[in-house]
């Protein structure tokens, strides 16, 4: 019965749409016929208008992961990066969710791992973090193995970086161990000064051989060379934290451009939610205004989502007769 119903609540009208758009190109002269077409994306939508179908989600479903952002999605993004909080009733429903028996949290951050767990506060949650080259499964700590190529190197190119900023007190440098950040949303420099001066800290460091630069909201990342990201790290939380033989619905929410590649990864299997106001070209289907939503869609989650999670497993029940 249970996976008769995730078939009938997974052919819906949305998903006999996105079959009429698979493989349409737009018409395109002789000069672009070699052109892979771009993946068609509409705008995304509130999340509120969905409501029934995540309850039939639910209600088809094994368990529920929710993973989350940390700054800009649980936590509201502060010029300062040590004074951000997670709020109040964010950690509350993270805590509600984590605590049940057939749901998971995940926090994948940028920050460093323990950093984060910290900030989040949540004691049963998974913690990935600089972007996933680190995870803590609540008992150790493990690290990607490029993270040892980039330890000798990253220091030199941070100090570098300090020095060129060293009279504007808005620039902080974040040496995070794994990767590195240089913020500037209280300088009075842009991105491009400040892109500039990285790339001669690293041309200066031969620090192109294991370092790749990267962008976020008014931030500008160093990052060991490597193809690992939030979309890697979704992937390998599921394997390795779902059962095997279980259909559990994956939940992300997101602000930054870093959170793209989750959005990508979970495709239609999941529910991609992307945080705040600028989100016309992003992968994510749904969206939210900001922190404030996000903590009252995890409260709906923490309630009436587990209640309908719950609802299934009633159904499935089997009462012997005595």
């Amino acid at each position: 019965m249970r996976a008769l119903r995730r078939q009938v609540h997974g052919e819906d009208t949305d998903a006999w749409i996105d079959r009429q758009f698979e493989g349409v190109q737009d018409d395109r002269d002789d000069g672009g016929a070699g052109e892979e077409a771009p993946h068609w994306q509409s705008t995304p939508v509130s999340v509120w208008g969905r409501k029934q179908w995540l309850r039939e989600r639910l209600q088809g479903a094994d368990g529920l992961f929710v993973m989350t952002d940390f700054d800009g999605t649980v936590a509201d993004i502060v010029d300062d990066p040590d004074a951000a909080e997670i709020r109040d009733r964010a950690k509350e429903a993270l805590e509600t969710l984590a605590d049940h028996p057939r749901a998971a949290v995940a926090v994948v951050s940028g920050r460093a791992v323990e950093d984060v767990r910290e900030r989040a506060g949540v004691e049963d949650a998974y913690c990935a973090g600089n972007h996933g080259l680190e995870l803590h499964d609540g008992n150790e700590r493990s690290v990607h193995s490029a993270a040892h190529q980039v330890q000798e190197v990253l220091p030199r190119v941070c100090d570098a970086v300090e020095r060129v900023f060293a009279g504007d007190d808005g620039v902080i440098v974040e040496d995070k161990g794994v990767t590195a950040t240089v913020h500037y949303r209280q300088a009075d420099v842009d991105r491009e000064a400040v892109q500039e001066a990285v790339e001669a800290a690293l041309d200066d460091h031969d620090g192109y051989d294991a370092l790749r630069i990267t962008e976020g909201k008014q931030i500008v990342e160093l990052r060991p060379d490597v193809d690992w990201g939030k979309g890697s790290t979704v992937e390998l939380l599921r394997e390795r934290f779902t059962p095997d033989d279980e259909q559990w619905l994956t939940v992300y929410l997101g602000d930054d451009t870093t959170d793209e590649a989750a959005f990508e990864v979970l495709g239609s299997d999941g529910v991609a939610v992307a945080v705040g106001s600028d989100t016309d070209a992003t992968a994510a289907p749904y969206v939210v205004s900001g922190p404030r939503e996000v903590v009252d869609l995890l409260n709906w989650f923490a309630g009436e989502g587990l209640a309908n999670l719950d609802e299934a497993v009633r159904e499935d029940a089997v009462v012997e007769p005595n």
